[in-house]
């Protein structure tokens, strides 16, 4: 049976295929149509992939699933919003967010919205019905059946889902029970979008840019009692206080909260500005307590299923740190963080929940993330032909890849199919030698971001314990910040953060064995099968889809070379 999931409507939209239950693709939009997010745009590129690869047209599908709930916006989401409205100083630009989701999310409009844009993509096809299921359960659903889990308690954070910001879930026997949950506008993801913000970034896609920078930072008293008063820990998890954030009086020039202005001073200027000490050490007080009440709630979800499994998903579920100490602090627990936790997930959640209603085993661990689209060899050269760049064949693309790393090249990599969620693992990547102290501000400058920016280290996944401090967990998905030891902070120096910290991939060659290679290759020429590895793109743009893709970013951009499945682009 072929179920197709979709996520529509806001950032991340995307479409996977279900067959028999087991994914077969999965791709956002934002690969298709080079826009980042792709924002309010419906996925219709996504979808034909998915098809095109498993040679389907769209009648073929017998159910496409949508990881929203209109019919939650008839009734529940009105009442939420009245009874905060009530509760709450008002401002407008609140209430005409809140009057736009009404309007655009109710079942007729939501929809009519699909229905269009379904009839556009395929217009000579018979449509499928299709289905909708709650945006947080199929957050939930895309964590609790990958995770490999019999049973767990799950955690689903994000800005807001229908008027759910955090719950709680309990997965047993197969069944995902919702236990209870935070409502709007109580959201642990605004907390950290208001301050991404202030700092100058753009909030709901600079988060990381925060979490990075926090790194910077000291304890100080004096941010953490402000940061105190906006948001606490608790014994049901945590509360806030939304004033700060989205109700109350906002700033009438930048919309920004003004008691937020009134008390952490006037927004930084972001990347155009060298932050301060004081700056930083803001970020960090920030961090601390989003990661105290992550862990408040998760404490919270253990205590209430008894389950010493913990899922994580959601956007909140992508800030790598919190997800570290989570792992640090539970130490009798188990913590697996859905990869694809950007709303992008939710198209996998809900094909996954479709699946089961209709009988089919749909519980699988989810082991990679290279369910994009693939390019062969003759599609690779037409695309060199047509851009008039001449490429010499390899016959060992990791050979040739690793010999350029060692000799301190930066290498845009681009093999087999794309990945998934917002990590480059291997698929599509910007690879370097992290033993060069100088090798981070130089991709910095390759990708156009700041110099404090840290990148992560790809490694074998056999040799973890070689480079991390205490238990190290075998991450294949750079998801898990882990306390690097003094062999790979003196060894490796342009993959560990300031604060001690790596974010790091385990690869191994059941699931990308080209880059296995690659790594192999490497250790014999420097001594560590390790590399730095960073998306290939450059700052504000998707990651790389397709050869024309890369040909563009080896053309606009000062990387060293270019390997594209068997064909290798240098500087002249």
């Amino acid at each position: 049976m072929n179920i197709l999931g979709l996520m529509v409507f806001g950032a991340n939209p995307a479409a996977c295929l279900l067959q028999d239950g087991q994914l077969v693709a999965f791709a956002e939009e934002e690969r298709f149509i080079r826009k980042k997010y792709a924002t309010n745009e419906f996925p219709t590129n996504s979808i034909k992939y998915c098809l095109e690869l498993a040679k389907l047209d769209i009648s073929d599908v017998a159910e496409i699933s949508v990881g929203r709930a209109p019919n939650e916006y008839l009734w529940s989401v009105p009442r939420t919003y009245l009874a905060s409205w009530l509760k709450y100083p008002k401002n407008m630009k609140t209430a005409r967010w809140e009057l736009r989701q009404l309007s655009q999310l109710n079942p007729l409009a939501a929809g009519r919205y699909i229905k269009n844009n379904l009839e556009l993509a395929f217009p000579s096809s018979k449509l499928p019905p299709v289905s909708y299921v709650g945006h947080h359960e199929s957050h939930a659903a895309s964590a609790a059946l990958m995770a490999g889990f019999n049973s767990c308690a799950v955690l689903t954070i994000d800005g807001h889902g229908e008027d759910d910001c955090s719950v709680i879930w309990h997965y047993q026997n197969g069944e995902l029970k919702r236990v209870e949950s935070h409502k709007f506008p109580l959201s642990l993801g605004w907390f950290y979008s208001a301050f991404t913000e202030l700092f100058g970034f753009h909030k709901n896609s600079d988060e990381g840019r925060l979490m990075g920078l926090a790194a910077y930072g000291r304890p100080n008293n004096h941010w953490a009692e402000k940061v105190g008063r906006i948001l606490w820990p608790t014994s049901d998890g945590y509360d806030l206080d939304p004033t700060f954030i989205w109700y109350g009086k906002l700033d009438a020039k930048l919309g920004i909260s003004s008691r937020l202005l009134n008390t952490f001073g006037a927004p930084r200027a972001g990347p155009k500005e060298k932050f301060t000490q004081d700056d930083c050490d803001l970020a960090f007080a920030v961090q601390e307590r989003f990661e105290e009440c992550v862990l408040s709630l998760a404490q919270r979800a253990s205590r209430l299923t008894g389950e010493q499994n913990i899922a994580l998903a959601g956007g909140c579920a992508l800030n790598c740190k919190t997800n570290g100490e989570l792992v640090k602090q539970l130490t009798t627990h188990r913590v697996w963080p859905q990869p694809i936790s950007s709303d992008a997930g939710c198209a996998l959640g809900a094909a996954l929940v479709a699946a089961q209603k209709r009988g089919e085993r749909s519980s699988q661990p989810l082991k990679h993330l290279y369910w994009g689209p693939h390019f062969s060899q003759a599609e690779v050269r037409s695309a060199l032909e047509k851009a008039g760049v001449h490429a010499s064949q390899v016959h060992d693309p990791a050979k040739s890849a690793a010999d350029l790393i060692a000799k301190g090249k930066i290498v845009g990599w681009m093999q087999g199919r794309m990945e998934a969620g917002p990590r480059a693992l291997g698929g599509r990547s910007i690879l370097a030698n992290p033993q060069d102290p100088q090798m981070k501000d130089r991709v910095n400058r390759v990708k156009s971001r700041e110099l404090w920016r840290p990148f992560c280290p790809s490694m074998l996944s056999g040799s973890f314990g070689r480079y991390l401090e205490g238990p190290a967990l075998a991450d294949p998905f750079m998801i898990v910040a882990q306390a690097a030891n003094h062999t790979m902070a003196e060894e490796l120096p342009s993959v560990v953060h300031v604060d001690g910290s790596a974010r790091v991939q385990a690869v191994d060659a059941i699931t990308n064995e080209p880059y296995a290679r690659l790594l192999r290759e490497t250790e014999d020429r420097t001594g560590h099968p390790v590399v730095l590895n960073t998306s290939l793109n450059r700052r504000g743009e998707p990651l790389v889809c397709s050869p024309t893709d890369a040909i563009n970013m080896f053309a606009n951009s000062s990387l060293d070379a270019m390997i594209i499945e068997d064909q290798l682009i240098t500087r002249q």
